[in-house]
Order: C-alpha cells, then sequence, then structure tokens
C-alpha cells in the first residue's frame, strides 16, 4: 500500500475538481493507503466555499493539512497562497516521506507538487481540469514553466478532450474519465416525491454565466406554468447579476440555495425532479461531475447539446442505460423547449436498475495503477 500527498482543492472549497479529489481520496483509503491532502486555508475564497461547513467526513486514512499563517502585509502586498501550499506540502512530505505525490489542478497544486519533487526527488502525479489548459498551457501563459512541470511528472492523467494537447508536452500520459461517482453512494436512496416537480440549476455563478445558458434559462422558466417550482443552487461572483435577470422575468418565484458538500449532493438531487444543464455556449468542452451523479441518482436531465452520453461514452463511461434520463431541448427554440419540458413532465418515467460497479471499480483501480507503478 502506498502513503500518498495528494495536492488539490478540497471543500469546503467547491467546484468539480475539489468533489473529485474528496471522493477519490476517500476510495483510495478504502483500499489500503495512507492518504495526506494538502490543501487551501478555509478562509482562502468565501465566496466560493461551502457555507456553515464545520467538520469534513472522512475515511480514518485520510489527513487534511492546510497552511497555518496567513503572509504578512508587504509591499507590493500578495497573499502568497501558493508559497503557503509549498511550505505546508514541505512540511508533511518532511514528516511522513511519501511515496508519490498527486496534484488535482495545474494552479497551483502542480506547480507545488513539481517544486516538492524538485527539492526532494518524490515522484509526482498531475491532474488537469478544462480551464486551467485553456487558460494558462493554450494561452501560452508561463509556457517555459509547464515544459519543466510536464517533463518533470511521473504521469499526467488526462482526458478524451485535452489528451491531443498534453501529447504536445509529454509522452508520459494516461487518458481516463474524469470522475465516475461511486454507484453505492448516488444510487442508494429513495427521491423525494413532489406535488409540483422541482427543477434545479446548480452552478458557479462566475464572471462567465451567461456563457452558461443561464439566460436561456429563466427565459424558458419565465414562459412555464406555476405547476412548477424552480431551484437554483449557486454562488459566486456573478450571482447579484444573474439574480438581477432572473427577478426581472420570474419575480420571487426561484428558491435560492448555497452550496452544498460533496457528500450532501446524492440528498440534494434526489429532493429535485429535474436538472437543467446548458452547455452549447461554454467557451470550450467540460465534463460535468454533477450531470452525472444527478443521472446516477436517476434525476432527469435537460441539455441543450443530444451528444452528451456519445461524449461520455468516449470518455469511457458508458451511461446508455440512462439514455431516457435525458431531455434535448432546442438550443434557440425556447417556446419548444417549454413543449418538451411539459411533454415530459406529463409522462410517467419509471426507474431503471442501479448502475453497475464495473466502471467505478476500474476508475479506482486505474489511478491506484497510476499512482503505484
Amino acid at each position: 500500500m502506498a502513503r500518498i500527498v495528494y495536492i488539490s482543492k478540497y471543500p469546503p472549497l467547491q467546484g468539480g475538481i475539489a468533489t473529485k479529489t474528496y471522493w477519490l481520496v476517500q476510495a483510495l483509503a478504502k483500499r489500503g493507503h495512507e492518504i495526506h491532502v494538502v490543501t487551501d486555508r478555509t478562509d482562502v475564497d468565501k465566496m466560493y466555499m461551502v457555507p456553515g461547513l464545520t467538520s469534513i467526513p472522512s475515511h480514518a486514512d485520510v489527513s487534511i493539512h492546510r497552511p497555518q499563517h496567513e503572509a504578512p502585509w508587504h509591499i507590493p502586498f500578495d497573499p502568497h497562497r501558493s508559497i503557503s501550499l509549498l511550505n505546508e506540502a514541505l512540511a508533511v512530505v518532511d514528516k511522513i516521506k511519501p511515496d508519490v505525490m498527486i496534484a488535482g489542478y495545474l494552479v497551483p497544486y502542480g506547480l507545488t507538487a513539481y517544486l516538492v519533487n524538485q527539492l526532494h526527488g518524490i515522484p509526482y502525479v498531475l491532474f488537469h481540469g478544462g480551464s486551467d489548459i485553456q487558460k494558462f498551457v493554450q494561452a501560452g501563459i508561463w509556457s517555459h514553466l509547464w515544459k519543466e512541470v510536464f517533463s518533470k511528472a511521473k504521469w499526467v492523467v488526462t482526458d478524451a478532450n485535452q489528451s491531443k494537447e498534453i501529447e504536445r508536452w509529454t509522452e508520459r500520459y494516461r487518458v481516463l474519465p474524469p470522475y465516475v461517482p461511486d454507484p453505492a453512494i448516488f444510487t442508494a436512496g429513495e427521491k423525494t416525491k413532489h406535488k409540483r416537480p422541482i427543477v434545479a440549476l446548480i452552478g458557479k455563478a462566475n464572471y462567465y454565466w451567461q456563457q452558461k445558458g443561464w439566460r436561456r434559462v429563466i427565459d424558458i422558466w419565465s414562459m412555464l406554468n406555476e405547476s412548477l417550482e424552480f431551484v437554483v443552487v449557486s454562488q459566486g461572483i456573478g450571482l447579484k447579476g444573474f439574480q438581477s435577470y432572473a427577478k426581472k422575468h420570474l419575480d420571487n418565484r426561484i428558491s435560492w440555495q448555497p452550496f452544498v458538500a460533496p457528500w450532501e449532493m446524492p440528498s440534494l438531487l434526489r429532493s429535485i425532479d429535474a436538472l437543467f444543464y446548458f452547455e452549447a455556449d461554454f467557451p470550450f468542452p467540460i465534463f460535468s461531475n454533477l450531470v452525472i451523479e444527478a443521472l446516477y441518482c436517476g434525476i432527469p436531465v435537460f441539455i441543450d447539446k443530444k451528444d452528451l452520453i456519445e461524449r461520455c461514452y468516449n470518455h469511457g463511461l458508458d451511461l446508455r442505460k440512462r439514455t431516457k434520463f435525458l431531455l434535448d431541448v432546442p438550443h434557440q427554440d425556447e417556446k419548444r423547449s417549454v413543449e418538451k419540458i411539459k411533454e415530459f413532465f406529463s409522462m410517467r418515467l419509471d426507474d431503471v436498475s442501479s448502475f453497475e460497479t464495473k466502471d467505478y471499480d476500474k476508475y479506482i483501480t486505474a489511478c491506484e495503477e497510476i499512482f503505484c507503478s
């Protein structure tokens, strides 16, 4: 069994990387590995933190390490988050002598792992998201640094969308599904039954919320009658702007909720009747953890790109048994979208058998092999 230092986003910080990291370290610990998570202070970005989180349920072999000190004020001031992570990672490495390090996102976690490797020679494995490849690598930001970081990595773990880009930097890469939920967690439990169906929009309201198709969601909601209830689970710098747009069209017909922690997401999803997920306006391809989790929970997802099942299959995740849980609505035709949604809720949607564990087991085993080889 391996002793692993995992440097990444982690709850209470919200987002796909933090969620993936949380579930993966729990799975690795269950398989006998000793996991030490090095992550940010809990006050690093309060706008994107799960509010009110006082404890994180974890396996006994998962330890969480956070920087304890803020950078002192100086000119020019900088909180030096990367240096704080590096100092904490070095302290953990000095104490536990790990077999391998894992970085959950390129900036600053991948850079931190690279620096520790240069100082101590401990091998590191790089994960990345989608936005970090676009914002930094493809944009040519810090290209000399990335040449070093990619070339020195034991492995770079990528996905079907980004493998060609990673191949330009290193031959040592492995293609895996970006995330596979644990069926034992996401297919368990009963869905809540409502007199009026509840439809939800869940996600970060950042600067680019307009590119998420959220305006179209509100336009569609405003044309649906009051037989449906609307919920938005969101936080972020763009939330006030989005709320202002929503209020003009729906007044106070939306229930607004803050983020929930990853382990609370199954319960949240089973409390709604459908999830909106529009991606036709996205500036780059994204693999959504949330959509996959919703389908595992048996929650229908309203989409505007009908090849979602095919794309997941190309990522190595077979969701074909859940095809009837997807409703494709027209990208530029809100009236037809409303008609299709009303038709959907007029039909009886019988549940299907629970997901098999083979996709999940294959995903965790592949991660183990990469970390421990």
